[in-house]
């Protein structure tokens, strides 16, 4: 459906048993990495993902059309669900054709049974900035405020993951002082 070859206008190219009606798209724009992820994960590989879509960098535009439309589909990230799932429908997946289906949550994210479509976000720090006091700050400051994470919707981190990121970053910070 989402790949840029993709035949699929109505409901019932999917499944000639569903309605005659049209499939309205809505997506991450093509400067997302969400849109990256989405596109590689769906189609395969980069520069895969149909044009015939609404693409925006605003997650409310996606809410709002797919909110209004029974027939439309979009994508984002589960924060953002989370926020609107009043007004919104979810989708569950299946790694392949037989296997059961998983809806997103934290703990199908977190023990990795809603994949492909999770992925972690990342911040990266560049090593030589981390010779600033305040980088360190930051950067420490994050890794040890797991709660602020889950406050803002996203999965925080497990225990353990935690910890070794920040021994990765005390690492850092000790190579960039050399």
């Amino acid at each position: 459906m989402w790949d840029k070859d993709s035949k699929v206008e109505n409901w019932s190219d999917v499944d000639p048993t569903w309605p005659k009606e049209k499939v309205k798209l809505f997506g991450a724009g093509t400067d997302s990495g969400t849109f990256d992820f989405f596109t590689e994960v769906i189609n395969g590989k980069s520069g895969q993902s149909r044009t015939s879509y609404q693409p925006t960098e605003d997650d409310n535009v996606t809410v709002n059309g797919v909110a209004k439309d029974k027939f439309a589909l979009g994508y984002f990230g589960l924060a953002y669900y989370e926020e609107n799932k009043e007004k919104l429908g979810i989708v569950s997946v299946a790694k392949k054709e037989g296997d059961k289906f998983v809806s997103p949550n934290e703990a199908t994210v977190m023990d990795k049974t809603y994949s492909p479509l999770s992925r972690p976000l990342y911040i990266y720090v560049k090593k030589s900035s981390l010779k600033r006091p305040e980088v360190q700050d930051f950067m420490t400051f994050f890794l040890r405020r797991n709660d602020l994470i889950s406050q803002a919707k996203y999965i925080k981190m497990d225990a353990l993951m935690q910890a070794d990121e920040q021994e990765k970053l005390a690492k850092a910070i000790k190579e960039a002082g050399q």
